[in-house]
């Protein structure tokens, strides 16, 4: 069975069981940041991720059943299982007092909801699903200990808002409640883990470059899961902090890249192309992102942001793929960042990316939507930048005119595990220190202070064996 139906078979079915809403959350509808609220922007506080951010769903038009693009295809002959296990420790904060022993700070709540990102499908791999007594289900589960106990195993499986709306970029999320103890008894004390475990089923790229390139800009509205990338989003709108970024710079270089014509002269694909080969020329890797501990464990995400990284002409992989993706945005192009765990190391492999054993091999890419109006179409074209920047600091001159490595195409995606579409859940949740791609909502209200520390790791996973079902919940 198509790939496609299969999700949207799922999605429909999650949502008629009531899965599909915010409220799940104790926030229902749009949120804003507290400080752009109230005009008086505030310091987040010390070692805190804030706790709301955008939603993203967006009305867009009606929702109807498109063909898979015939021009973005993913290559059955080399696909890939494999099982990606992600632990995320949280411990309670630790005062330093000179002299003394050091202070340890306790979480005490009455409840809890812990959420981890999905990514139901991307140009190049498809969660895996199982039957169940209630239908197809994805086959993700998950553990949250508290204290070094288990607290629960039931895992929801959030795939739009309480609306009914696409979440941002087609993003679903796994959730897991704490539900209160009996009586007046709260959760009191220092550690808290969860553990999500996540099949896929991965493959690499095949673009028509050619063929999609005929495909004019549409002339209605983009469909609802590509409408929903217009959204705003951390690191590329607005930062951790919540405050609102000036994306004059991103503005500019649109403006300077298209000669100031409107992009929309120009088609899809050649904008795309040509865009991803400016941001090449544009950006110097510099660093790896990521946040670590005192421990050397890492902690989340480092990342400067569209604007500034189009300032700087510097940065990570990541912030050249939100550079990328903040700039298809601004010429009306729909794009999504896939973030992914690359399951064979690329630590001295690839002069574009050395990593030390004890870094995780995360890589970060970009999607654009590929929307065939007068056909029924749609797809997402892969492009990573970063690997297109690993061979050379400078295209070809005539890179228009001959097939790029990398942008549609691309032969490593079989051995990646795609699992967020954001550094940052897009909903009211919170993380400390670094955005780690998990958050928590927590009754009444959440720590100020912790410390969190994630670990990713991934194997393949043999045809015959059978993959985990996930527990509906919520």
């Amino acid at each position: 069975m198509n790939a496609r139906r299969v999700w949207a078979g799922m999605i429909a079915a999650l949502i008629g069981m009531g899965m599909a809403a915010d409220g799940a959350l104790g926030q229902g509808g749009r949120t804003t940041p507290r400080d752009r609220q109230q005009g008086q922007p505030a310091p987040a506080p010390a070692g805190s991720t804030p706790v709301t951010t955008p939603t993203g769903a967006q009305p867009a038009a009606q929702a109807v059943e498109l063909k898979p693009s015939p021009y973005i295809v993913r290559d059955e002959n080399r696909a890939r299982r494999m099982t990606m296990t992600v632990d995320v420790n949280i411990e309670a904060y630790k005062r330093y007092i000179s002299g003394q022993q050091p202070v340890n700070e306790r979480f005490t709540f009455s409840s809890a909801t812990i959420v981890w990102p999905l990514v139901p499908e991307t140009s190049s791999s498809v969660m895996d699903a199982v039957q169940s007594a209630s239908g197809l289900q994805p086959a993700v589960s998950g553990v949250v200990r508290f204290q070094d106990r288990e607290v629960t195993r039931e895992t929801a499986i959030i795939a739009s808002d309480a609306g009914g709306n696409v979440l941002h970029s087609g993003t679903w999320r796994a959730q897991w409640v704490m539900p209160p103890l009996e009586g007046a008894s709260l959760y009191d004390g220092r550690e808290l883990s969860l553990q999500v475990v996540i099949p896929v089923t991965s493959f690499r790229t095949k673009f028509d470059e050619r063929g999609a390139s005929s495909v004019a800009w549409p002339k209605g509205a983009w469909p609802p899961e590509a409408h929903a990338t217009f959204a705003p989003q951390m690191f590329i709108d607005f930062g951790p902090d919540g405050r609102p970024y000036d994306v004059g710079p991103v503005i500019d270089l649109v403006s300077e890249w298209t000669d100031g014509r409107d992009p929309k002269s120009i088609a899809p694909v050649t904008l795309a192309k040509w865009f991803a080969g400016k941001v090449v020329e544009h950006v110097q890797l510099s660093g790896d992102g990521l946040a670590f501990d005192r421990t050397g464990m890492i902690e989340g995400l480092d990342l400067k942001g569209a604007p500034l990284t189009a300032l700087e002409k510097r940065g990570s992989e990541y912030d050249m793929a939100c550079l990328l993706a903040a700039v298809y945005r601004k010429a009306g192009l729909p794009a999504r960042i896939v973030v992914g765990y690359d399951n064979e190391s690329r630590s001295g492999k690839q002069t574009y990316l050395k990593r030390p054993k004890s870094v995780p091999d995360l890589r970060a890419w970009v999607e654009f939507a590929l929307y065939d109006e007068a056909n029924g179409t749609f797809g997402w074209v892969p492009v990573d930048p970063a690997a297109m920047r690993g061979s050379s600091s400078r295209l070809p001159p005539n890179f228009m005119d001959r097939d790029l490595r990398f942008f549609g195409t691309h032969d490593e995606l079989d051995r990646v595990v795609p699992f967020a579409f954001h550094f940052h859940p897009p909903t009211t949740v919170r993380a400390y220190g670094s955005p780690g791609f998990w958050g928590w909502f927590v009754t009444p209200v959440p720590p100020d202070r912790a410390f969190q520390r994630l670990s990713f790791r991934a194997h393949t996973t043999p045809a015959r064996a059978t993959p985990p079902a996930a527990r509906p919940g919520g």
